[in-house]
């Protein structure tokens, strides 16, 4: 069994001025789900620091020509962050290949940061 594992961090930018930018990134779901909190330039990009992590995870196992809008990050009933997968062809891959998927987000003013754990299925 193989795990992977990445980190990464995206500086924060203001939602305003990039309100265009976003559209190629975020899902309309997404933006309802940030809309009106606190903070959502930090909370937006540490969405993009995951969404960089698992294109990168989906690239290592050999599954080219993901794009953001093909993956959402959602939020369970207690708050926990987790990939969800949009592209039918993307969930079964990954239903194939991955066991737990396990996704962690932080910011600062600054920065959004986001950590992924993931073990492959295949030895």
């Amino acid at each position: 069994m193989a795990l992977f594992c990445g980190a990464q961090s995206i500086r924060t930018l203001p939602v305003a001025k990039n309100r265009d930018r976003w559209k190629f990134v975020f899902s309309p779901r997404e933006l309802r789900a940030s809309a009106g909190r606190v903070r959502v330039e930090e909370r937006l990009a540490a969405r993009v620091a995951a969404k960089r992590l698992a294109i990168s995870l989906f690239e290592a196992a050999g599954f080219s020509g993901v794009t953001c809008l093909a993956i959402e990050i959602r939020n369970s009933a207690q708050g926990k962050p987790y990939f969800a997968f949009l592209d039918r062809n993307l969930k079964r891959f990954a239903a194939m290949n991955f066991g737990a998927i396990l996704l962690t987000l932080s910011h600062t003013r600054q920065a959004g940061y986001a950590a992924v754990f993931a073990e492959s299925k295949a030895g």
